[in-house]
């Protein structure tokens, strides 16, 4: 509701501007290279404002495009951290449950996103402790001890 107030104000504070230099009388005169331009002088003020939009809005479209790839990448590592997260959650809630199947495919998953890491080697062990193969624990546990 207040993004659509602030339209409303903008366009009728635009409106009065526009109004006022509307009912201003002049004329500009430019003398330049032997070359005489005359123009009413809020005409000219109108070509000066749309002119500076015009810069400002290519300024804005070529930042948008030059932050682009940044933007992306940004957005690519928010989401594999996001699943990997998750994929933590759903192994360790696995390992509650008893589940060392799953478990230990959602700590393949939360590595895979995550990079080698604590929480991840830790799911890891656990799980293989669960599913009862204790070479990988005992691997997976003397990592994490170091």
């Amino acid at each position: 509701m207040t993004k659509i107030l602030r339209l409303v104000l903008i366009i009728a504070l635009v409106a009065l501007v526009v109004s006022w230099f509307n009912k201003q009388s002049g004329i500009s005169q430019i003398q330049w290279l032997g070359y005489q331009i005359q123009i009413s002088t809020s005409l000219l003020i109108g070509l000066v404002i749309i002119f500076a939009a015009i810069i400002l809005l290519t300024d804005r479209i070529l930042r948008f495009i030059r932050n682009l790839p940044i933007m992306m990448a940004y957005g690519w590592q928010y989401r594999r951290k996001t699943n990997g997260d998750r994929a933590l959650g759903l192994g360790f809630v696995a390992l509650a449950a008893g589940d060392s199947r799953s478990a230990q495919k959602q700590a393949k998953k939360a590595e895979k996103l995550l990079g080698k890491g604590l929480l991840p080697d830790l799911l890891a062990a656990q799980a293989a402790h669960l599913s009862g193969d204790k070479n990988a624990a005992r691997r997976y546990f003397a990592q994490l001890s170091k």
